[in-house]
C-alpha cells in the first residue's frame, strides 16, 4: 500500500476530531498557502482547477480532488489562469503518528461519487452554525462519515488508463508552459519511469514531451504575435522561451521565419467558429479553410470550399478537434463565449485568438483585419460601403418618403418590435444607415434598446406604414394564429397590403456581409418589387 494511504488510514484511527470547515473562492492565478501547525486539515475541490504542491510535488486539482494531510503540513494551492476554484477546508486534532514519510494523501473522485460527496461535505458546512451538544456530536460522526465515504469512493475507483494520466500530464503542460518543466518531473507526475513515460506520451500523442510542451509554446508565442501588442524579448518571457535570442532561434527552426517575419505575415489559413468573424473574413476576400456555421446560413453559399466543422461553436469537441488537427490552420479565430476547455483542444491546434464580438460592424471588420494583416484593405472597404449605403439611402427616400417603416419578429411565444440606431441587429440598418422613418411606438418603446416585447393586446398601436415580418423557424403556425387576428388585420400596414416577409438569417445577424444583405433586399422589398 503506498505511503500516503498509509498516511491517511493511520490518521483516521486515530482520535480525529474536527475543529471548523470554510469555503474558499480563489481567482485565476491567485496562490493561497494553507499551513497546518496544530492541527490535520482535508481539502476537498467543489469546482474549477488549479494546482496543489505538497514538498514541493504539484498536482492537478479539478472538481472531486482531495487531500488529506498530517499536523505540520504545509500546502499551496492554485486557481487556475483566468478561472476561480472553489473549495472547502476541514480542519481537525489528530493523536501523534509514528513517522511516516509523506505528510498528504491525494486522490480523485469519479464524477458519479464527487457529486454526493461534494454535497455531503457542503451540508456539513452549512450545519456548522447549529448549537447545542447533540447538534456537536453529530457533526463529528457526521464529518468522520464524510472521511469514510472519500477514502471508500477511491477504493472502489478503478484507476485511470495509461492514456488519461498521459492527458492529464498534456494538460498540465498546456496550463503551465510558462513554467521550467522537465522529463523527470513529468514523468514522476504520471508515475512512471522517465524513458518508458517518453515512449508512452509520444505513442499516445504522437510527439514527445519535450516536442509536446515547445509546440504548445510556439503556439502561444504565434498568438502574441498575431496579436502585435508586444515587442519580442516580451514574447520570449511571455511563452517560457527567456531569453530573446534563444526564441528567435528555436522558432525559425520550426517555422522557417524569424518571429518579426512571421509577425508581418498575412494570415490565409484561418480555421473561423463564429459567424460574425466568418463575415468579416469574406468581406477581406478571405475564404476560411474551416468553418462552424448553419448550413442554412446565407454565408453557407460561399463556404463550399471550407472544412465544414458543425453549426454551433458551442459544440466544438474532441471528434471537430481531430478533423481540424488533419487540416491545421494558421490561425484560429473564435469566440470569447468558448469554454476554457474548448479553447484548450484548439491551442493543441493552431494559435487561437478569442476574438469580443462587439456588435457594431466598423468595430468588428477592423479587429478581424488587424489580426490577419489586412487593416488598409478595411478602411477602403468600409468607405466602398458608405457610398453603397448612400445610394440605397437615396433610392429608398424617393420612395418612402414620409412614411414609416418597422420591423416585428415572432420569436419562442413573443412577438419583438426592433428599433434604435444604435444597437442590434436591425436598427442600425434600418434607422442608421438608410435614415428609414420609424413609428412612434418604435420610438416609445425601443429607440434606445435592441428590442422590445410586444404584448398582442399593444398591436392596435402599432401604426406603421410599412412592416417588415420576420419568422423565426419553428414559429410559422403561431404566427398564422396572430396574423389571423382581428387586431392584426386592423393594422394599417396590414389594410394596405405593405407588409413584408423578411429572411430571419439575414436580418438576424451582423457584419458588412449580411448588412450589404439587408440592404439588398430593402431595395428589393421597397424598390425594385414596385416597378
Amino acid at each position: 500500500m503506498e505511503q500516503s494511504r498509509v498516511m491517511a488510514l493511520a490518521l483516521i484511527e486515530s482520535h480525529i476530531e474536527m475543529k471548523h470547515i470554510q469555503y474558499q473562492r480563489i481567482d485565476g492565478e491567485q496562490t493561497i498557502r494553507l499551513r497546518y501547525a496544530d492541527s490535520g486539515g482535508l481539502l476537498l475541490v467543489a469546482s474549477g482547477a488549479g494546482i496543489l504542491e505538497d514538498s514541493g510535488m504539484k498536482r492537478m486539482l479539478h472538481r472531486g480532488s482531495f487531500c488529506i494531510s498530517m499536523q505540520g503540513a504545509e500546502l499551496v494551492v492554485t486557481a487556475e489562469q483566468e478561472e476561480p476554484m472553489g473549495f472547502y477546508e476541514l480542519a481537525f486534532r489528530h493523536d501523534a503518528l509514528p513517522d511516516i514519510a509523506v505528510s498528504c494523501y491525494y486522490a480523485e473522485l469519479s464524477k458519479r461519487a464527487a457529486g454526493s460527496l461534494i454535497d455531503r461535505v457542503k451540508e456539513l458546512y452549512v450545519n456548522r452554525l447549529y448549537d447545542g451538544t447533540l447538534e456537536r456530536f453529530r457533526l463529528q460522526i457526521d464529518f468522520q462519515e464524510l472521511l469514510y465515504r472519500l477514502l471508500k469512493a477511491v477504493e472502489q475507483k478503478p484507476g485511470l488508463s495509461q492514456r488519461e494520466v498521459l492527458l492529464l500530464t498534456a494538460r498540465y503542460m498546456e496550463q503551465n508552459f510558462q513554467e521550467p518543466l522537465s522529463r523527470d518531473k513529468m514523468a514522476d507526475m504520471a508515475g512512471m519511469s522517465a524513458p518508458y513515460y517518453s515512449r508512452a506520451f509520444k505513442k499516445a500523442l504522437g510527439k514527445t514531451p519535450q516536442e509536446y510542451w515547445t509546440g504548445i509554446r510556439l503556439n502561444q508565442a504565434k498568438k502574441a504575435l498575431i496579436q502585435g501588442a508586444d515587442k519580442i524579448s516580451e514574447i520570449a518571457e511571455y511563452a517560457g522561451f527567456g531569453e530573446p535570442y534563444y526564441f528567435s532561434r528555436v522558432f525559425k527552426n520550426a517555422l522557417g521565419v524569424s518571429p518579426t517575419t512571421y509577425q508581418k505575415q498575412p494570415r490565409r489559413k484561418i480555421a473561423c467558429l463564429y459567424p460574425p468573424f466568418i463575415d468579416a473574413l469574406l468581406a477581406l476576400g478571405v475564404v476560411p479553410c474551416a468553418t462552424m456555421i448553419d448550413p442554412d446560413h446565407p454565408l453557407s453559399g460561399r463556404l463550399q470550399a471550407s472544412l465544414h466543422l458543425g453549426s454551433l461553436e458551442e459544440n466544438f469537441g474532441e471528434r471537430e478537434a481531430i478533423l481540424l488537427a488533419a487540416q491545421p490552420p494558421e490561425l484560429i479565430l473564435c469566440s470569447d463565449y468558448i469554454h476554457p476547455d474548448q479553447e484548450q483542444l484548439l491551442s493543441r491546434i493552431a494559435p487561437t485568438v478569442t476574438v469580443t464580438w462587439r456588435r457594431e460592424r466598423r468595430a468588428d471588420l477592423l479587429e478581424i483585419a488587424g489580426l490577419i494583416g489586412r487593416r488598409r484593405l478595411a478602411e477602403q472597404l468600409l468607405a466602398d460601403f458608405e457610398q453603397h449605403v448612400a445610394s440605397a439611402r437615396e433610392q429608398l427616400s424617393r420612395i418612402l418618403a414620409g412614411h414609416s417603416v418597422a420591423m416585428l419578429r415572432f420569436h419562442a411565444q413573443q412577438l419583438r418590435l426592433y428599433g434604435g440606431p444604435e444597437q442590434g441587429f436591425v436598427g442600425p440598418v434600418l434607422y442608421g444607415d438608410l435614415l428609414l422613418e420609424p413609428p412612434q411606438l418604435v420610438r416609445q418603446l425601443t429607440w434606445d434598446k435592441w428590442w422590445a416585447e410586444l404584448d398582442p393586446s399593444q398591436l392596435p398601436m402599432l401604426d406603421t406604414d410599412h412592416l417588415l415580418l420576420v419568422i423565426d423557424p419553428g414559429m410559422e403556425e403561431e404566427a398564422s394564429v396572430i396574423m389571423a387576428s382581428e387586431a392584426w388585420n386592423q393594422l394599417p400596414a396590414v389594410r394596405n397590403g405593405q407588409t413584408y416577409k423578411a429572411d430571419y438569417y439575414t436580418w438576424m445577424s451582423i457584419g458588412m456581409e449580411m448588412d450589404k444583405l439587408k440592404i439588398a433586399e430593402a431595395l428589393n422589398l421597397f424598390v425594385y418589387g414596385r416597378q
